[in-house]
């Protein structure tokens, strides 16, 4: 399935990126990693993301574009501007996850996500899932993980919204606790 879609209610067509978006998604990035609840959303920080070379942004694009294991969608506006980004995680059985466990299963996980503030509460986060999940579906992935920092209400409660279901429990991201949510796909 492709995760090409039509302009929707919310004004934004959600699409695989494309390799020579590099910069542009790598601006996208740095702005998320701006926010300011950015400590709450990502692992990394922006002086991290800053200290990259363009090559970094490049191989990470290229990936992101081409890759059987990973997928970034984003959601472009009428002005073609990009409104957000998912990428979809997967692992094979055997191989570490993003987060170095071993699983004898097909997984797969949502991580890097972001919507620009003036395109929230508009869709686009149900968009952008959407069409990662339908990624990671004609992968063979029937459930699909996310960790969201405990502190981090907003962004449970918008995936909470999304279908995602609660685990109980706490597990640890980089030493922070968090909370993984999960969907069932198929």
């Amino acid at each position: 399935m492709s995760v090409d879609g039509p302009v929707a209610a919310s004004g934004v067509t959600v699409r695989r990126v494309r390799e020579h978006e590099w910069s542009r998604l790598r601006d996208l990035r740095l702005e998320a990693l701006g926010d300011p609840v950015a400590h709450l959303a990502f692992v990394e920080t922006l002086d991290q993301a800053l200290a990259r070379p363009d090559d970094f942004w490049r191989e990470r694009t290229g990936s992101a574009a081409t890759s059987d294991d990973v997928v970034q969608v984003v959601a472009v506006d009428e002005h073609d501007r990009l409104a957000g980004t998912v990428t979809g995680l997967l692992t094979r059985p055997g191989e570490p996850d993003y987060r170095g466990r071993r699983t004898p299963d097909l997984r797969a996980a949502v991580v890097a996500v972001y919507v620009r503030p003036s395109h929230r509460g508009r869709g686009v986060l149900e968009q952008l899932l959407r069409a990662v999940e339908a990624w990671l579906a004609d992968q063979g992935v029937r459930r699909v993980h996310l960790h969201v920092h405990e502190q981090n209400e907003r962004a449970r409660r918008a995936y909470l919204r999304a279908g995602y279901t609660a685990v109980p429990g706490l597990v640890e991201l980089a030493g922070v606790p968090h909370r993984e949510l999960v969907r069932e796909l198929g």
